[in-house]
């Protein structure tokens, strides 16, 4: 049974500009360190990498409808990949067991997001 579907797409160059204008500041608030270590070993994309994550937050939170704040914040869920490429949803939080599907896209200048929970 699905209990939540969410999306989100996000400007690549906003991402850019978050990044540019707040460093560490930014990047630490809204990505874990796994997340931020496979961004780094990324050889072209890396801002894309990181706006698909983004979306990814967002469209989970929406999906949870619970938006992102007290009940579930950028950092207690990070947005990985599996040994075949495939985006995997990790919760940090004992009580979010969800089982999540998603669906990550990029695209020139946008990065976009799917999720359904079951």
């Amino acid at each position: 049974m699905i209990k939540g579907i969410g999306c989100d797409i996000v400007s690549i160059n906003r991402i850019k500009k978050l990044v540019d204008t707040w460093g560490d500041k930014f990047l630490c608030r809204i990505f874990t360190l796994s997340e931020l270590e496979c961004a780094n070993k990324r050889k072209y994309g890396y801002y894309a990498y990181l706006a698909k994550r983004f979306a990814a937050k967002e469209a989970i939170s929406k999906a949870l409808k619970t938006g992102i704040g007290s009940a579930l914040s950028f950092k207690e869920c990070e947005i990985l990949n599996d040994e075949k490429g495939a985006p995997l949803v990790n919760f940090l939080r004992k009580d979010l067991n969800f089982q999540v599907h998603l669906s990550l896209s990029d695209e020139k200048e946008y990065a976009q997001a799917f999720v359904i929970i079951v």
